[in-house]
């Protein structure tokens, strides 16, 4: 996915995704005369809250100028296909405290179709609840 600009903290999203598959994005933050922020050395991590007391961390890369966010198809078929609150939070070294940088929602719809780890070229992946005859 293309970064996404932040002019305006905490900024609010909606992401939409698949169960089973990878999910990534990235943020750059925008400072209020247009220039790129400069975020080196700044630490971040995220959480989706997917209930039941499931929380399901991000994996967070520093960027230049923001963030690049990851989600593994091994969490991303955790997510229930409701919206799952989350925030990210990044820390300037600096200033020592955290700032919410985003906050949104994420949804991961239903897989139809069983992921294909494992599958071989040539072969059709087994559907888990086929019922060979």
């Amino acid at each position: 996915m293309r970064p996404r600009s932040i002019d305006q903290l905490p900024a609010s999203v909606i992401c939409r995704g698949y169960q089973g598959d990878p999910f990534d994005w990235g943020l750059d933050l925008i400072l209020e005369d247009g220039t790129p922020a400069d975020l080196d050395g700044w630490t971040w991590q995220g959480w989706i809250e997917a209930g039941d007391g499931v929380v399901i961390p991000w994996i967070c890369t520093p960027d230049p100028h923001g963030v690049s966010l990851y989600l593994r198809g091994q969490d991303t078929i955790r997510l229930p296909s409701s919206y799952c609150p989350f925030d990210v939070t990044g820390r300037d070294p600096e200033a020592g405290e955290g700032h919410t940088v985003v906050r949104g929602s994420i949804l991961c719809q239903e897989r139809v179709t069983p992921p294909l780890r494992g599958w071989s070229p040539g072969t059709v992946a087994p559907h888990p609840d086929l019922v060979t005859l």
